[in-house]
């Protein structure tokens, strides 16, 4: 990877962490007429209250639930054996 996407994805997580603490620790003053000292990640129900930047950095994220990766080209012999076989036994049961 080159220095310039080294660049890129430093400047993108940045601009990330900007927004999310845009979106969850500063109040905004459009949404007065919602409550006073309310975030736009409350106004859309994400939270319930105004978060610190203390509470937010050390907020777990649970990794994403794994998923096996899609089937790319023909199936190999083995997988053709086994849908025969299972296509076999379905069919016996009828």
């Amino acid at each position: 990877m080159g220095r310039s996407h080294v660049h890129f994805f430093r400047r993108l997580s940045e601009a990330r962490l900007i927004g999310t603490v845009y979106n969850f620790c500063t109040p905004h003053a459009s949404l007065a007429h919602i409550k006073a000292g309310t975030t736009p990640a409350m106004a859309a129900g994400i939270t319930d209250h105004c978060w610190s930047v203390r509470e937010l950095l050390s907020f777990h994220v649970p990794p994403p639930r794994w998923t096996p990766p899609t089937q790319r080209g023909r199936p190999s012999r083995a997988l053709k054996r086994l849908m025969e076989y299972k296509l076999r036994v379905v069919v016996e049961k009828v």
